[in-house]
Order: C-alpha cells, then structure tokens, then sequence
C-alpha cells in the first residue's frame, strides 16, 4: 500500500523545524554565567596541569638529587677510608722510620765513641812506647778517692792520664790536671769522669819542655780557663826518675 504523500511533507516541515531550532540555539550564546564557569573550568584545569606537570620535573629532580647525593655520600666515605688507610701507613712507617733513626743514632754515637777510644788507646801506646817515658803517680789527697798515673813522652810533650775510682764531678765542675815545675803550674787539659765506668783512660794536652816537669796535680774546678789552680787538690803525684 502506498505511503500517504501527506505524511511525507509533514515530517519534512517537522524535520526543518528541528534543525532550524537547532542551528538556533547554536548560533545563540551562552549565558555569561555559564561562560565564565567554563572559562574556569578550562584554566582550572589548565592550572592543574602545570602543577602536576612542575610537581613530576620536582619529583623526578629530587629523586635524581637524592641519588646524586647518594652517590657523594658514598664516594667520601671511602674517601675517608683510604685517607685514614694511608694516614696509619704513613704513621707506623713514621714510628719504624723514628725508631731506626734513634737505633742508628746510637750506633753512630757508639762508633765515635769506640773511635774516640781507639784514638786515646793509640796516643797512650804510642807514649808507652816512647823509650824515655816519664811516668807520675798520683795519690789520693785526704779527703778525696781514687788514683791516677800520667804518662809524658819527654820529647814531644804528649800526657795521658789513666786512672781508677774518681768520682764524677759535679754539675758545674770539672777536673783540670796540672804540670808543675816548682811553684810554676801548667794547665795540662781538663776532663770529666764517666758515672757508668769505675776506669779512665783520656789523652790531654802536650806540655811546653816536658824534661822540667817535676810533678802532676789534680784540682776540682768550679771555673774553667783558670792560669792556677783555685779549687781543692784531689789527687798529686811526683815523676818517678
């Protein structure tokens, strides 16, 4: 059966009427309040999209700052174990470097030592070996201990003096012996006595025309430098002819 033509024209009116009331409200605009809720709306949301945005760059730069941190962290701890590593190797080749210093210290102090006495040992034999030595007893005074020998070699002058149980002198004081000839003294050399040794054994001054020398002197002198003797007379003796 055929459609009514009728119909057809009605729903073309009805279906122009929608569109024209369509094309209408499109073409109107909006109220101004519903506009500007959307125009906040719209930067609202755009303001939350920056933040999110800036918060993601902070969060990924904090967490690449605090790995960044990590890392240094790390890095100067073992640089602070190897710097206290060294620093104890430094420190105990210092202790063994300080004491091998000290060892060889005392050894060198040893060698002049023994070369010091190798040297008197050589002076008095060179002396006892002279064909007309002259020898000089020396005694004790009262009051004082211990005894001495000088030993002269009458040509060149060389005096050596060997003795045992002198005490040592005192802080200030020195020993100084004498060669006299008559009532004129000679200052033949000054010395010290070691605590440690009850022995000595100590080359001194060559003396000016030995042949005169009569006899030796030991004094206790709180001066030294002295042309006569000023402190006690410890020990003395003549030359034996």
């Amino acid at each position: 059966m055929p459609e009514d033509p009728r119909l057809e024209d009605e729903e073309r009116e009805m279906d122009d009427e929608g569109l024209e009331e369509l094309a209408q409200v499109l073409a109107t605009p909006p109220p101004r309040e519903l506009r500007a809720r959307v125009l906040a709306a719209v930067q609202e949301r755009g303001q939350l999209d920056r933040v999110r945005r800036r918060l993601t760059r902070w969060r990924a730069g904090g967490l690449a700052a605090a790995a960044a941190a990590c890392v240094m962290a790390l890095l100067y701890a073992q640089q602070v174990r190897i710097a206290q590593q060294n620093a104890d190797t430094i420190s105990a080749m210092l202790d063994g470097a300080s004491g091998v210093m000290a060892h060889m210290a005392a050894q060198g102090r040893e060698i002049v030592e023994r070369g010091d006495a190798l040297l008197v040992h050589a002076e008095i034999i060179r002396i006892l070996s002279s064909p007309n030595l002259k020898t000089a007893p020396l005694d004790p005074m009262a009051g004082h201990s211990g005894s001495a020998r000088v030993l002269l070699d009458p040509i060149s002058g060389a005096v050596a003096l060997v003795g045992v149980g002198l005490p040592p002198a005192k802080p200030g004081e020195v020993y100084e012996l004498w060669a006299l000839r008559g009532d004129a003294p000679e200052r033949a050399g000054e010395f010290e006595t070691d605590p440690s040794r009850k022995n000595f054994a100590l080359r001194l001054r060559h003396v000016r025309a030995p042949s005169e020398v009569t006899a030796f002197a030991v004094s206790l002198e709180s001066k030294r430098g002295l042309a006569a003797p000023q402190g006690p007379i410890v020990l003395m003796g003549s030359i034996e002819s």
